[in-house]
């Protein structure tokens, strides 16, 4: 049984998350096709015209700058996607950095053994349970 602490903090995340789905898709469109952000209205910014790309590229990936926070475009694109904020690592399939289209992305996580991807690893437990019973 969760502590009223506990209980309180998670559904303040609840809340938060669905707050920044929602500012999210309020700021930025994503083409899951091509993987590239683009903003979606104006912001103020003479960067930050509709329609024109969002990000800029650091160490090979595309980080973007939504409400002074700054995001990967490959952990934004799974949360957009799927809504749900990645619980592990995200990685390129293709191993290109800059590569942000939903196909190519994957959820890794970082548990023992760590670099092992979520599929094999639900793979190998459903393998453990019809195997044991």
């Amino acid at each position: 049984m969760l502590g009223v602490g506990l209980r309180h903090r998670l559904a303040y995340l609840a809340r938060l998350h669905v707050h920044c789905a929602e500012r999210l898709c309020y700021l930025l469109d994503y083409n899951a096709d091509t993987g590239i952000f683009a903003w979606h209205k104006r912001q103020g910014s003479h960067n930050r015209r509709g329609g024109k790309p969002a990000g800029s590229k650091s160490l090979g990936y595309i980080s973007l700058l939504v409400d002074a926070h700054s995001y990967k475009a490959h952990r934004l694109a799974w949360f957009y996607v799927h809504s749900v904020w990645p619980s592990g690592d995200i990685d390129h399939i293709n191993g290109i950095k800059d590569d942000n289209r939903i196909e190519i992305l994957e959820l890794w996580s970082t548990r023992q053994p760590k670099g092992q991807r979520v599929a094999d690893k639900l793979a190998w437990a459903r393998e453990v349970v019809e195997l044991y019973g």
